[in-house]
């Protein structure tokens, strides 16, 4: 009866032990999912301001041009206008890149969360015999032993 109970109580504190890290697996999803969401509104309003200064800088570019009396067909307005556009397709394209290797970092976090959470569950399942009394280690290796004199498995 004792046995029972002792087994009960073994069997139980495992399976806790197993919720309670995938409790903690799935809430660091959560939070893994809602920091790829806040970092992506941000990099987005980024971008947005960007392009913002961009058009900006590039209004500023016609408006000194035409008050210089150059026209917006005159050779320097092209060639600023150009240049300004070349930046922004740079800083756009390094805020892209940024984004890609974020959301790369965070695929590679929850691929090593869930396999760290994998095993810990089977270390705990593995843990189970030893609690029960079973040396574990001497029964592999007799399994080894068997195995490799030729004896019966």
């Amino acid at each position: 009866m004792a046995e029972a109970v002792a087994f009960a109580a073994i069997a139980g504190g495992t399976a806790g032990q197993i919720a309670s890290q995938r409790k903690a697996q799935r809430a660091a999803e959560k939070g893994d999912r809602i920091n790829k969401a806040a970092q992506e509104i941000s990099n987005q309003r980024n971008i947005r301001r960007n392009i913002v200064a961009a058009r900006a800088q590039q209004a500023q570019l016609i408006a000194s041009g035409q008050a210089a009396g150059g026209g917006f067909g005159s050779s320097n307005i092209q060639g600023a206008l150009g240049s300004a556009q070349s930046q922004a397709a740079s800083n756009l394209g390094f805020a892209n890149t940024q984004i890609a290797a974020g959301n790369a970092l965070n695929e590679t976090r929850e691929t090593q969360r869930k396999a760290v959470g994998a095993a810990n569950t089977f270390g705990a399942i593995a843990s189970l015999p030893g609690q029960f009394g079973f040396d574990t280690q001497s029964i592999f290796k007799q399994a080894t032993d068997k195995k490799n004199t030729g004896g019966p498995q």
